[in-house]
């Protein structure tokens, strides 16, 4: 996608609650035990531990100063 911050830090600026209640939703809709499953992992991995992403500080990455910025991240 060529974004600076690839998907972890896109999915951390959205907000995991977000990409929980979408993963929750469709999960239903379709009855889609995948999304299902990645929005259990989701809860518990980092919503339970205040894993928000960029508004609690702390998602994929931790804030305010992410591995992603840093120059040498992808070398």
């Amino acid at each position: 996608m060529g974004t600076k911050i690839g998907p972890f830090g896109i999915l951390d600026k959205v907000g995991l609650q977000t990409a929980y209640n979408i993963s929750m939703l469709w999960g239903k809709r379709l009855g889609d035990q995948n999304r299902l499953d990645r929005a259990a992992t989701l809860k518990s991995d980092f919503l339970d531990k205040g894993k928000l992403g960029v508004s609690s500080g702390e998602g994929f990455y931790k804030y305010p100063n992410p591995k992603y910025a840093d120059p040498d991240f992808l070398l």
